[in-house]
């Protein structure tokens, strides 16, 4: 039944009901003229009242002259007991009592009530003396008036849970749409840029270097490739997925790419949720080995312990510390979904050192010495964790022949050691960067070397990052994916203490205001956007849930969202969960 349904079958009990209870009264006709005239007015003072204090409560809201309806209802109850024989109170009086429970505390309606249930029970008992009418009348009063609360009370239900089904039909979408986002942003994003990179690399190896730049457009092409599964796999990723097929699929990538891989799958009976969990969880994995690590082997296997099905994903290449990423925030919540956990650790060591590469990698580009003999060589600092889009950037920036890259690292903790060590001019920083994020690694770089500038590379551009890097001192902001000679240029200016401020970047940070959530808010809603319940995420930050869900509420409130889900897009579209 829906509210309006609900709605109508209410009104329809609660007017036929008082309607005759208010009938009866007109017997006071019987007594004679006065006494019906009298009784008539009572019954279109009780009737109106009751109508207009029964219209707002099944709306959820007070009569707009609340608390007058009620004290005119109560007085048109019980005011003509002392105009009229018999008591006329008998009849109205479980109308009133409806009205009380519907709009008073039960810690006060519930003692009115029931004096009003001795009241009409005494009344009555001292008129006719007999119990049984006096019981009937009392009586009526407290089950009449606990129906009419019932059904006010079952009309706010039914339109409360249909708001709650619209609300978690809205909040499913908003998560599958947040979901969808962190998926093309840890896949298809990274892999354009790269795109962007390389093509930038081969033209401006086309003349000098043709056989290098062959190479590249082929590298250029398998990531294409890679973007275009990509999309397939958003496009079609919400379907039941086969754990078999897909560790096959897991398999002949690895393979195909360089990678030994042997796969060992426990023989168990998986439901459908559970099926496509696991088989997400593999396909994150390899995606990760591929993009992330310089593993040579990789191990995919599930064991089954205590009714439990255990997957691990283990290769050889991956760095000391991890980064959750979006991706890995997605599995996540699709391994709660299913009733189970997932978690990415690193179980060895690797990465790139400052100074060093990827050794798989050949040095194709070495950089071009000035031509001038004297120019002044700039020294750069490289941050960026993802091997593909590092290789092209260093390369683009071993052709410039005033430009040289000092130090390479992939985590933000690694920057100012690496700095410190090398003292390089310029830090070229990643955002997105495990351990310590770049912004937070510029500002400590800042502090501990003055001398070395820093100069941000994005590739998402959020509002947030642009402010929050310019609140932090860092006057050098550029998207990833700019081409190298704008690149080089930014560096130069940069290092002669210019200002680097990409215009669409600086435009996008004037769009939004300054974030109105406090530290605290935007810490939950970080943690909620992750998938962690009020629980968990109480758990986490040392707090009540009641405290965890009261900064919700204020998240809620102050983005002017409505729900967690909508807060959460809103503070992600703006950038204020960094």
């Amino acid at each position: 039944m829906n509210s309006s349904s609900a709605q109508r079958l209410a009104r329809v009990l609660i007017t036929t009901v008082s309607v005759a209870y208010s009938l009866i009264g007109l017997i006071y006709f019987a007594s004679g003229p006065r006494n019906g005239f009298v009784a008539s007015a009572a019954v279109i003072g009780v009737i109106v009242t009751h109508y207009l204090n029964m219209r707002a409560g099944l709306r959820g809201e007070r009569p707009p002259r609340f608390p007058l309806t009620l004290v005119l209802q109560a007085a048109a109850t019980y005011v003509p007991d002392y105009l009229l024989p018999s008591g006329w109170s008998a009849v109205s009086a479980p109308m009133l009592a409806g009205a009380l429970l519907v709009f008073l505390p039960l810690r006060w309606s519930g003692p009115l009530v029931g004096a009003m249930t001795l009241w009409t029970g005494g009344s009555i008992f001292l008129w006719s003396a007999n119990p049984v009418i006096a019981l009937f009348y009392g009586l009526s009063v407290a089950t009449t008036g606990t129906m009419i609360y019932a059904m006010v009370r079952f009309v706010r239900v039914t339109v409360d849970l249909e708001h709650a089904r619209a609300e978690l039909a809205e909040a499913a979408v908003l998560k599958e749409r947040l979901r969808i986002s962190r998926d093309l942003h840890d896949g298809l994003g990274r892999s354009l840029t790269a795109i962007a990179l390389k093509g930038d690399l081969a033209g401006r190896l086309m003349d000098r270097d043709p056989a290098a730049a062959r190479g590249e457009v082929g590298e250029l092409v398998q990531v294409a490739r890679e973007a275009a599964q990509d999309v397939r796999q958003v496009a079609r990723g919400y379907r039941e997925l086969s754990l078999a097929s897909e560790v096959d699929r897991a398999v002949a990538l690895l393979e195909s790419s360089g990678v030994g891989c042997q796969a060992h799958l426990a023989d168990a009976a998986l439901s459908r949720q559970s099926e496509a969990a696991l088989a997400w969880g593999v396909r994150e994995a390899v995606t990760n080995v591929l993009r992330h690590s310089r593993a040579t082997t990789c191990t995919i296997s599930t064991s089954l312990k205590e009714g439990r099905l255990r997957l691990e994903v283990v290769n050889d290449g991956a760095p000391d510390a991890y980064d959750p990423g979006g991706g890995l925030t997605g599995l996540a919540e699709r391994a709660a979904q299913a009733g189970g956990t997932g978690a990415a650790a690193a179980a060895g060591t690797g990465g790139v050192r400052p100074g060093g590469r990827d050794p798989r990698r050949r040095d194709r580009h070495r950089r071009v010495p000035p031509d001038d003999g004297g120019a002044r060589v700039i020294r750069v600092l490289l941050a960026e964790d993802m091997h593909m889009i590092r290789a092209a950037l260093t390369a683009l920036l071993r052709l410039e022949p005033d430009i040289e890259v000092a130090a390479e690292v992939t985590r933000g903790d690694e920057i100012v050691p690496a700095a410190l060590k090398t003292r390089p001019d310029v830090a070229i920083v990643d955002i997105d960067l495990p351990v310590i994020d770049g912004i937070t690694a510029a500002a400590e770089l800042r502090e501990r070397l003055p001398s070395c500038r820093v100069l941000v590379l994005t590739a998402m551009g959020q509002p947030g990052q642009v402010r929050r890097a310019l609140a932090a001192g860092i006057e050098a902001f550029l998207v990833k994916d700019a081409p190298g000679d704008r690149l080089a240029d930014a560096i130069r200016r940069t290092a002669a203490g210019l200002r680097v401020l990409d215009a669409e970047l600086v435009a996008s940070a004037m769009e939004y205001g300054e974030s109105p959530l406090t530290q605290r808010e935007s810490t939950v809603l970080r943690e909620a956007a992750r998938g962690a319940s009020a629980e968990e995420i109480a758990a986490r930050l040392h707090l009540s849930a009641g405290t965890v869900r009261n900064y919700l509420t204020g998240a809620i409130t102050k983005t002017g969202a409505r729900n967690k889900i909508d807060a959460i897009r809103i503070a992600e579209d703006a950038g204020w969960l960094l």
